[in-house]
């Protein structure tokens, strides 16, 4: 169902977060591997890179996969992101406002959660990405 097209602000919003998103993935994808442990990281597990590698070598390739796994599935989250916030959603299908809340709260809702827990240094950018979100789908309701 069609309600007209939503306000800019909101669609455009969403489109921005999930560009976000895709950039946070190629990081991932490319660079977050070859930084082992960031300080926080260290900080929770409260053991250094050479403790961990004494433990286990093969612990920094797996942690490698796991973050390169995890760059591309935000790689898609945000292609979907992008591709129903400029489409579906701006030209006002309510099928796409409820996707883009399901899709918001179970992972950045999560993802935030998680970081706030871990004490993460990126909690308060989350945050703010959270709130943008919140308030873009608020903004385009129908």
């Amino acid at each position: 169902m069609n309600r007209g097209q939503r306000p800019l602000g909101s669609w455009a919003t969403l489109v921005v977060i999930g560009g976000l998103v895709i950039l946070m993935g190629v990081t991932f994808v490319f660079f977050r591997p070859l930084v082992a442990l960031l300080p926080e990281d260290q900080r929770f597990i409260s053991l250094t890179p050479e403790q961990l590698n004494a433990f286990n070598p093969k612990l920094f390739v797996w942690i490698g996969l796991v973050f390169r796994s995890w760059g591309a599935f935000a790689i898609g989250l945000g292609i979907m992101l992008c591709t129903v916030a400029g489409t579906a959603y701006r030209a006002g299908e309510r099928w796409a406002w409820w996707t883009l809340a399901v899709v918001g709260v179970l992972t950045f809702g999560i993802f935030l959660a998680v970081n706030v827990f871990l004490g993460s240094d990126f909690e308060f950018l989350l945050a703010l990405l959270c709130g943008a979100y919140v308030w873009a789908l608020w903004r385009g309701r129908s």
